[in-house]
């Protein structure tokens, strides 16, 4: 947490107040991830094709890159 706090530049407090422990910071930053994934892949998909089967083989190509 001590690199994260020095990382982030904030104070430990106000790092501890919004997550209480490693987990929690941990699972909030997965969320985000996961969260931004499903936003690209989206998007990628709606500019890949309208067409469903197009976008279900396009969504192989957005996994591999």
């Amino acid at each position: 947490m001590d690199s994260v706090i020095a990382e982030a530049s904030v104070a430990k407090t106000m790092l501890y107040r919004h997550f209480e422990t490693k987990e929690l910071l941990i699972a909030a930053a997965l969320q985000k991830i996961d969260e931004q994934f499903r936003v690209d892949l989206r998007q990628f998909l709606a500019d890949a094709s309208t067409d469903p089967l197009g976008q279900l083989l396009a969504s192989f190509d957005f996994l591999e890159s």
